[in-house]
């Protein structure tokens, strides 16, 4: 799979796969791990998803005390995260 028919892949399956408009760091490393395994790449740990949540290297809204991401934020983290695996 190229870089380019990775990328769109990813953006059909934020756009078509029935995400939720907000998500926990848990629900983040799920999707992540989901893409990562299609494009045959190694899965990360659900902590890193936590850890960057809560350190802001992946955005972050406040939900009733909870920090979640949104569906956009997740794309564009994800995208940027496979890209730069990818080579």
């Amino acid at each position: 799979m190229t870089k380019t028919s990775t990328i769109e892949s990813i953006s059909t399956f934020f756009s078509e796969g029935g995400l939720p408009e907000l998500m926990t760091a848990y629900q983040l490393s799920n999707v992540v791990n989901d893409i990562l395994e299609a494009v045959g790449l190694k899965t990360i740990p659900s902590q890193m998803c936590y850890n960057y949540v809560s350190k802001g290297m992946i955005p972050s809204v406040v939900v009733n005390e909870k920090k979640k991401v949104t569906k956009a934020d997740a794309e564009a983290w994800v995208t940027k995260y496979i890209t730069k695996k990818l080579g």
